[in-house]
């Protein structure tokens, strides 16, 4: 396990950011994209926690994914304000924003 867990973080990481990039229409898709990407960051730090045989990768591990949890929880309430008050959830109206 150990010796996959490697290439297997580095293939969700890499997933991930390429759906961010291709995506260009939904925020969910973008939230679940990040939370992949976060993922993927503690497998590879469990997997070198495995490898060195210490608990400083777990340690880790534990606290990204408290921070995971707590950013998609405001962030999918975040998502939820939107649509009740725009009955859409669309990066549309976000390039607004920009101008």
């Amino acid at each position: 396990m150990a010796r996959y867990g490697t290439a297997l973080s580095l293939f969700l990481f890499v997933l991930a950011v390429g759906r961010m990039r291709t995506n260009r229409q939904s925020v969910l898709f973008w939230f679940f994209a990040i939370e992949l990407m976060l993922l993927a960051v503690n497998l590879l730090f469990l997997t070198l926690s495995v490898r060195r045989d210490s608990l400083e990768g777990q340690i880790v591990a534990i606290f990204v994914l408290t921070v995971a949890a707590a950013e998609s929880r405001i962030g999918l309430s975040l998502l939820v304000m939107y649509f009740r008050t725009r009955e859409t959830i669309s990066l549309s109206f976000f390039d607004t924003l920009k101008e």
